[in-house]
């Protein structure tokens, strides 16, 4: 929905596959196929970019598929903005990129920087607080502080572009994708996409929420 209002105007990219997921979502899986070790046998270069990003003293934070939830597409999303300018002057620099490589040019940035933000102030967060509960009860307040958070942010999700935390500091992992994420643009039309998106997935983690947890928030038995 994010995606056929924002882009409604202009021409689908050339070198952009066709399949039913969003373009998010498939130039996360195109990133990691391209270079991540784990990726394209045929049309991946990971070892080469990992090699780049040794010269730069860089790590790389994309994350595997394989042994990992559903949280890896948030974190992901994350990891190719940090990476996103190391991936531009990588390819500038690649003879005869393939389309795999020309791919990842299609980026839709806002929508990966709005799942790495999701990634670093909630889910990432709620899924180190529910790891260290006692019982599934103990996290009635935090699902009610979860709501209410949703059904703010739905609205405008400034503060949270902001970095307003939803969990104690200290459950926060800043590291460099934080910084990446968090850095000022300077592109008011970018950071203005990248709140509409958030505000859109707000209203679907809204929902998810209040469908999953219905027992435990206010009305339920629980």
């Amino acid at each position: 929905m994010f995606e056929g209002f924002a882009c409604e105007s202009e021409p689908q990219p050339k070198h952009v596959f066709v399949t039913s997921e969003s373009g998010a979502f498939r130039l996360i899986g195109t990133a990691c196929k391209a270079f991540h070790p784990r990726g394209s046998d045929e049309a991946g270069v990971a070892d080469f970019f990992q090699s780049y990003l040794h010269d730069q003293g860089k790590k790389l934070y994309l994350m595997s598929y394989v042994g990992n939830r559903l949280n890896v597409q948030f974190f992901n999303g994350g990891a190719v903005i940090y990476h996103k300018d190391d991936i531009v002057s990588f390819l500038k620099a690649w003879p005869n990129p393939n389309n795999l490589l020309k791919a990842v040019h299609e980026v839709h940035l806002a929508e990966l920087r709005a799942l790495g933000i999701i990634d670093k102030l909630i889910t990432g967060p709620f899924w180190r607080v529910f790891n260290a509960a006692d019982s599934i009860l103990d996290l009635n307040s935090t699902l009610l502080t979860m709501k209410q958070s949703f059904e703010s942010w739905c609205d405008d999700a400034s503060l949270l572009m902001e970095g307003e935390p939803l969990f104690q500091e200290t459950q926060v992992h800043k590291d460099e994708i934080y910084d990446a994420l968090f850095k000022t643009t300077g592109d008011a039309k970018f950071d203005s996409l990248t709140q509409q998106a958030l505000e859109m997935l707000m209203h679907g983690l809204l929902l998810i929420l209040e469908k999953q947890a219905q027992d435990q928030l206010p009305g339920g038995k629980y």
